[in-house]
Formats: C-alpha cells, structure tokens, sequence
C-alpha cells in the first residue's frame, strides 16, 4: 500500500513546487500576490463576524460584496492556468457573506 501512495505522493509535491517556482504562475506573479491580498476581505469578514452584531451590518454592501465574490470566484475558474487561490478565497467569502445575510435578514423578518 505504501509502496503506491509513497511515489504518487512525490509527484504530486514535485508538480506543487514547480508550480509554485513556475515564473508564469509561481509566486512571483500577481497570480499568487493578487489572491493573498485578497484574503484580507475574507480576514476582515470574519473580525466583523466576531466583533460585530448583525445590526451594524449593512445589508446593502454585503449583497454587493456576494456579487462581488460570485463573480471573481467564476473568473478564478475560467482562467488558465487556474487560481486555485483565488477560488478558494471567493468561496470562503462567499459563505461568510451569505451568512451574514441570513443573518442580518433573520434579524429584521423574525420569521426565520
């Protein structure tokens, strides 16, 4: 069993550390920079979520932070080579938007 996992394992660290030395896409780039910058949103969404009750939210920027995160999460998947960094960061904020929304409209409706 190990004797299988253990190559495959090596080929798959090999093609990351190519990929991440890869000049066209490796860590020099804006392909790798751009997405890490962009985490800060997540990172400020997630101290707004602990600091912050759902009244000080505005419902009307966070429905346009969700477009926002829905369509860049759509454009890190489209283009090549793909940036995985970016999807996952648009998919993390994607959640925490959406459930801040529910939040904000459980809040005001109290039907949910």
């Amino acid at each position: 069993m190990s004797s299988v996992i253990i190559p495959k394992a090596r080929l798959l660290l090999k093609a990351g550390k190519d990929a991440f030395l890869d000049p066209n896409i490796g860590w020099k780039t804006t392909h790798f920079w751009g997405p890490v910058a962009n985490w800060t949103i997540a990172l400020a969404g997630i101290t707004d979520l602990t600091t912050k009750g759902p009244e000080y939210i505005s419902l009307q920027m966070t429905g346009t932070l969700c477009v926002y995160s829905a369509m860049f999460m759509r454009f890190a998947w489209m283009i090549r080579p793909r940036n995985y960094i970016l999807f996952s960061c648009h998919i993390f904020n994607e959640v925490l938007v959406l459930y801040r929304v529910f939040n904000d409209v459980s809040l005001h409706c109290q039907c949910l």
